[in-house]
């Protein structure tokens, strides 16, 4: 069950300047009651500066400025229901009698995983926005990420819920609009959009596995995350050749020649992030009456790419 509480407040003075903020006080069942509310809560500002008198002799070109700022901080609860409680289930049977068993391990330490967000942001509009676009930088920091950690098997348990990590991503987003043609039976327009992000773990608080490390399909990222290193950074065994019989050679972490065995996360090299640094996209778009066609280029750069063995011919 989740339970909130919410307020908003939001002020415009004449036409130039904004303000607004606000605050939602959540409470989830899934959590234990002393983690099982959290305070959330935003603030953010805009100047239109072309609405500003010293903006009149350049308005005829600069139709529209607008600078904006926000700070805030949002959360996500566990996505399992009962995820902090060790539970038991029934249907294990023993010799004809009824019996239960542990289906979940208990984690009474689980919290809301939350995420600090800053976003500063400059709009603008050319020639009566025949050109309008928007350059934006942001800073997002999330702590206390909820995800499964492996776990000994001894304790009955592949893996248990916990909040595995902090992260923080950085980046950068372009977006420029244009209208090149604007005829009452026929218009073209264009969209250029751009965007650079860099991720970095900042603390990790679980231990991490040579497969899940060089998985590059990998679900469990608990288990491959490294104090900064993107949270999809990829790692790769050291490749030391051929031996006399043919066979594949890989440096261990001890810079020692070895077949197989390879099972230390100390012995992997790092390879690049899975996730694009880069990406950006070119989008015409004619339109001639009622029908419409949409030219589209996509473009991601800047990550590490495996392929299977399995799939080279």
């Amino acid at each position: 069950r989740m339970i909130s509480y919410l307020s908003r407040l939001n002020y415009d003075y004449d036409n130039r300047y904004y303000i607004a903020g606000s605050y939602r006080r959540d409470g989830s069942s899934r959590l234990a009651p002393e983690s099982r509310w959290g305070d959330f809560w935003s603030v953010s500002g805009m100047w239109h500066l072309s609405s500003e008198p010293f903006m009149e002799a350049v308005k005829p070109v600069l139709n529209d400025v607008k600078i904006r700022a926000s700070y805030g901080v949002n959360g996500n609860q566990p996505g399992a229901f009962y995820g902090y409680m060790g539970l038991y289930s029934y249907g294990q049977n023993y010799m004809g009698a009824a019996g239960s068993y542990e289906s979940a391990q208990a984690n009474p330490g689980l919290k809301w995983e939350k995420n600090y967000s800053t976003n500063l942001a400059l709009e603008f509009g050319l020639f009566n926005r025949r050109v309008y676009g928007s350059l934006e930088y942001y800073y997002k920091k999330a702590v206390d990420l909820l995800g499964k950690k492996e776990v000994s098997l001894v304790s009955g348990f592949p893996s248990v819920s916990v909040n595995w990590a902090s992260m923080k991503n950085t980046g950068w987003e372009f977006a420029l609009n244009t209208v090149n043609i604007d005829l009452q039976d026929f218009r073209w327009t264009s969209n250029l959009n751009f965007g650079y992000n860099k991720n970095e773990i900042l603390d990790v608080y679980s231990t991490p596995t040579y497969g899940s490390m060089t998985n590059a399909q990998r679900t469990d990222y608990a288990s491959a995350a490294i104090v900064g290193k993107p949270i999809n950074g990829l790692w790769s065994y050291r490749y030391a050749g051929l031996n006399e019989d043919g066979r594949a050679q890989f440096y261990d972490a001890e810079d020692e020649k070895v077949l197989k065995g390879m099972n230390d996360v100390e012995g992997l090299v790092y390879s690049g992030t899975t996730m694009p640094k880069i990406q950006g996209g070119f989008t015409n778009t004619f339109e001639y009456r009622n029908l419409a066609l949409s030219v589209l280029l996509v473009g991601n750069f800047g990550n590490a790419v495996r392929c299977s063995w399995r799939s080279v011919r």
